[in-house]
């Protein structure tokens, strides 16, 4: 029912395929694996456009379509990908600091997203989303 509700908001814009779209539910309800693990997921799942494929974690995050969970899951994956861009050239880094700075985000989310950018990745990659 969930990827139903998805799929209409996203074959509105055309942003993803319903193949697509079940394929990143899949992928974010893994929230038993490792975000080292969801990652490795994403990279073979979606080796090409990946922005666009990230254009729709940041919709999904930012309308709070998704679980908690799934939201940090997502959040790592942008991290991850855009580890290496000054913070003035990643596409989602408006989000980033739009989540950080909600009072609704919740502390598990903060935290992720502030050891992303302290301790490193690396520190985190073996978490999941539900530690």
């Amino acid at each position: 029912r969930k990827i139903e509700s998805f799929s209409l908001c996203f074959n509105q814009v055309n942003m993803l395929s319903q193949i697509e779209l079940q394929t990143l539910f899949e992928l974010l309800s893994a929230e038993n694996k490792t975000f080292e693990t969801c990652f490795a997921d994403f990279q073979k799942k979606f080796p090409r456009e990946q922005f666009r494929i990230c254009a729709a974690l940041w919709h999904l995050a930012e309308q709070d379509l998704i679980s908690r969970g799934q939201k940090m899951i997502a959040l790592y994956i942008l991290c991850e990908l855009y580890q290496h861009q000054n913070a003035s050239t990643n596409p989602f880094a408006p989000l980033i600091l739009q989540i950080l700075s909600s009072s609704s985000t919740s502390l598990h989310e903060k935290k992720l997203l502030s050891d992303c950018f302290s301790v490193g990745l690396k520190e985190i990659s073996k978490k999941t989303a539900k530690s």
